[in-house]
């Protein structure tokens, strides 16, 4: 499919992939075009493909949150109560750890024996991240997530405000509107999960914390 638009890449694909997967042919461009009928659905192949998006980018919202650098690895713990996704995750444990820069990928039944931790959330899958693993100064990390968590809070106050006012959700184009309600969800979420690795993060400075 992507042949017209990029001839040389997928000719150079094909002549070494091809061959693996039952396909001969002296060139692709002599191949028909893929018709939707010669790909059947595949509801289990789907399932793992989301649970591996779904950590892959935890890990980069994580990473992005604290401010570490793609480079740093770190090992990861997975929670989710999915059907199938213990078993995907544990799966594709090797290709998450590559795509996503980690030391090892572990699927837990709760976080109780787990180090300190930062989270996130994407589409019911918990991913945690040792802080040891990507912290070094923690009280300047507190500091730095306090400021980004009180821009967001502007932000979302600032978004409220303008979806408060009858005026503007009356004359304004819809999209707009509708725009300007999911910039509120973001904004609402942000302050959400800043919130949490605060808390976290907090627990660090605590007398205690880790034992």
């Amino acid at each position: 499919m992507l042949h017209p638009l990029m001839p040389f890449i997928t000719e150079e694909i094909w002549q070494r992939v091809g061959p693996l997967a039952g396909h001969g042919g002296p060139t692709l461009m002599l191949e028909p075009y893929p018709r939707a009928a010669e790909f059947p659905a595949d509801p289990e192949a789907e399932r793992k493909v989301a649970a591996l998006k779904a950590v892959v980018l935890a890990i980069r919202q994580i990473r992005g949150e604290l401010d570490v650098p793609h480079s740093r690895a770190t090992p990861v713990f997975v929670r989710s109560d999915r059907d199938g996704d213990a078993e995907a995750i544990a799966a594709l444990a090797g290709t998450i750890a590559r795509v996503g820069n980690l030391e090892s990928v572990t699927v837990v039944a709760s976080e109780a024996e787990l180090p300190p931790c930062a989270i996130a959330i994407v589409d019911g899958r918990t991913v945690l991240a040792p802080f040891a693993r990507l912290v070094d100064d923690v009280g300047a990390e507190i500091a730095r997530l306090e400021k980004r968590r009180a821009r967001a809070g502007q932000e979302r106050d600032r978004c409220a405000a303008k979806l408060g006012n009858a005026s503007f959700v009356a004359n304004a184009p819809a999209e707009v509107v509708a725009q300007e309600r999911e910039r509120l969800g973001d904004f609402e979420r942000q302050v959400q999960q800043l919130g949490e690795q605060l808390r976290r993060l907090a627990a660090l400075e605590s007398p205690g914390a880790g034992a």
